[in-house]
């Protein structure tokens, strides 16, 4: 299957003439020039891929927060993000990737309705959308110049291309994006901005379950039972 999608996204990327920006610094100088003033964050995974782009998101909102950031994001996604600073408005998709039998697109399309309308200048695809689903819907949001990989020919929608760094985690892959925009980092942690409601509902939980011991919690659940550690070993 994997490997029709690859043929059938090369075939499209010979038939549809998608014009690329290849130039050295293009992003970086289109918003030095004020040519970029819109940005649109594309995040509709799982909570693994979305921590993963974290520390480029900060580097992002640190050093772009005076132009408008939003963010196109599911139910999991937007959790992780709605802390964060310099995010101007979230387009939060319910029922996007949560599981068979519970996916509406009809939704999703008219979020890109409302995409649409705003005139994105950027939107960009972190680096673990690299299905063809991911680059189309970036296509639909209309933005004009469109970041992401472009792994089995399947980001052939995407307009600025990046080298695909396969030696490289998925953190590291995130920063080589915004790289690409002229953005640099300072830190490769992952970030969690959290309330004082959040923080104390944690610790809530902590003095309720834990003991005088150093705690220690284990997210042990995936959304594809293909990444489930076996039982067996949680036994042991």
């Amino acid at each position: 299957m994997h490997k029709l999608v690859s043929l059938f996204s090369r075939l499209l990327h010979l038939l549809l003439p998608i014009r690329r920006y290849d130039a050295k610094d293009f992003l970086s100088k289109g918003i030095q020039s004020g040519d970029i003033k819109k940005i649109l964050l594309i995040h509709l995974q799982q909570l693994g891929d979305t921590l993963v782009f974290t520390p480029a998101a900060r580097a992002l909102l640190e050093q772009c927060g005076h132009l408008q950031i939003d963010v196109l994001c599911n139910s999991v996604s937007y959790e992780v993000y709605k802390h964060m600073p310099h995010i101007r408005r979230f387009y939060v998709d319910k029922y996007w990737f949560l599981g068979k039998g519970e996916r509406r697109l009809s939704l999703l399309f008219k979020l890109l309705r409302e995409i649409r309308r705003e005139r994105y200048d950027l939107a960009i695809l972190d680096a673990e959308e690299v299905a063809l689903k991911y680059p189309m819907i970036a296509f639909l949001t209309g933005a004009r110049y469109r970041l992401g990989y472009n792994v089995n020919w399947r980001g052939f929608l995407n307009n600025v291309i990046p080298d695909f760094p396969k030696s490289s985690n998925s953190v590291f892959r995130n920063l080589n994006l915004l790289k690409v925009a002229g953005v640099a980092y300072t830190s490769s942690d992952t970030w969690l901005p959290t309330s004082d409601s959040d923080k104390k509902a944690a610790q809530q939980i902590l003095n309720q379950y834990s003991s005088d011991c150093i705690p220690i919690v284990i997210h042990q659940g995936s959304n594809f039972s293909s990444k489930h550690w076996f039982k067996e070993n949680w036994i042991a």
